[in-house]
């Protein structure tokens, strides 16, 4: 999940701040620990593990020194593969290990938009080709399996390409070094649980990495008792099932109307929301595309409600009065958040 709202982030924090100062967490922990269902956990843990090596078994860290782009990144060219590319596998194929969906694509530092055009997200490497900068943030990728292969984690922090894909590449250094990193990738997230089990979280501007902060909530964790044999994955559950950061009563749907939301006026003034494009494919088995309860119909034949279907412009129109999407601009994919509930410890 994304950050959310940065004021209720904010004061959040300080609620749980005052919630591990006060010794909250420690109160009816046991309680909680009895009543969590830890089989469901593993089992859960079981199959994140087939996903992790999945990853390592597709790339695995020997093949990153030749890497081809098309194979790391998100867009059209790596859609055209027969295999997920590096990108696509940790966003959308390995949700069960810990969620890095939604938001922009910049979070994957060089993607490939929808146009066919190459866009890279650090601003050093913005002047160079778009395979010499490639080149740099795949050399940075081997620094960091490096630094985190010896045990020396705090070189990581040094590697300036990847702050510009802390989720990304938090969730990378988990696959490859297991039992190191917890399978929470969001920087909110890693803060609002570090204040939680009563450490200091860093602020959005300290320039703490997520990779850091994320390697510091582990070590709080391994200094709770009842934790003790634990599986990250599992700590990972029980911290999200009785202390979830994400809001309960607010669902927010962010979608692309358009290359950079060229198409916003027009969908606020009509009501409807465009979601179709060539990436996004048969959509008659969304991943949570409509309003639960709702009907959507197409432009082509707005009387006439009908199923999802794929199309390469379908125009979508809520039918719930009062109740249309909350959306926002993305990377021109006219991919769809999932609502408020998603695999827990993503971006």
């Amino acid at each position: 999940m994304g950050s959310g709202d940065a004021g209720t982030g904010r004061r959040g924090m300080r609620k749980n701040a005052r919630m591990a100062d006060n010794g909250e967490f420690r109160d009816g922990l046991a309680g909680r620990v009895a009543a969590f269902d830890r089989e469901a956990a593993a089992d859960a843990a079981a199959r994140a593990e087939v996903e992790r090596l999945g990853v390592v078994e597709q790339f695995p860290l020997k093949i990153w020194a030749e890497l081809p782009l098309e194979q790391y990144a998100l867009g059209p060219t790596a859609y055209r593969n027969p295999s997920y590319s590096f990108c696509r596998l940790m966003e959308y194929g390995t949700n069960t290990i810990g969620s890095i969906r939604g938001g922009s694509a910049a979070k994957h530092i060089l993607y490939q938009h929808r146009s066919g055009e190459w866009r890279i997200v650090p601003t050093a490497l913005r002047g160079l080709g778009v395979h010499e900068a490639w080149e740099k943030v795949r050399a940075e990728f081997e620094a960091a399996f490096d630094a985190a292969a010896g045990g020396r984690y705090e070189l990581i922090d040094e590697l300036e390409s990847l702050s510009y894909g802390q989720a990304l590449t938090t969730k990378a250094l988990a696959v490859y070094f297991p039992g190191e990193f917890l399978p929470i990738f969001s920087a909110s997230h890693v803060r609002h649980f570090t204040a939680l089990l009563g450490g200091r979280p860093h602020q959005q501007s300290s320039g703490v990495r997520t990779w850091r902060a994320n390697r510091e909530l582990l070590e709080l964790v391994r200094q709770v008792p009842e934790f003790g044999g634990w599986l990250p994955h599992e700590v990972m559950e029980f911290l999200y099932t009785f202390h979830d950061p994400r809001p309960k009563d607010r669902v927010i749907w962010k979608i692309a109307p358009g290359e950079r939301a060229a198409l916003w006026d027009d969908c606020l003034t009509n009501r409807r929301i465009r979601i179709g494009w060539d990436e996004v494919g048969s959509l008659t088995i969304p991943p949570p595309f409509p309003v639960p309860g709702s009907t959507v119909t197409t432009s082509t034949d707005s009387a006439r409600p009908r199923p999802w279907t794929s199309s390469k412009s379908a125009t979508a129109i809520c039918s719930r009065p009062g109740r249309p999407p909350a959306c926002s601009s993305s990377n021109g994919y006219g991919s769809c958040c999932a609502p408020s509930s998603p695999s827990p410890g993503g971006s």
